[in-house]
């Protein structure tokens, strides 16, 4: 029998910077979950679906996603 605690933290992903309304969620999600909001977030971004798509490493090219992952990494870490 284990007894670990674990801390919860929240992850905000498909942040678009181009909508107002991504930039709206993340200031009251700040606010709300100010205690678990990691500060790094994951970007919403069609490189994702295109290197799935064509059978890559994510983390092989400079691209945005990869650098949010590096990120999330570093802020885990």
């Amino acid at each position: 029998d284990f007894d670990v605690q674990f801390e919860i933290k929240v992850l905000f992903t498909k942040f678009d910077a181009r909508e107002k309304q991504s930039h709206e969620i993340w200031d009251k999600c700040q606010k709300e979950f100010s205690d678990s909001l990691l500060k790094s977030y994951i970007r919403n971004s069609t490189e994702v679906k295109n290197t799935i798509r064509a059978e890559k490493n994510l983390f092989q090219s400079k691209n945005s996603v990869k650098q949010d992952f590096d990120q999330l990494t570093m802020d885990l870490l």
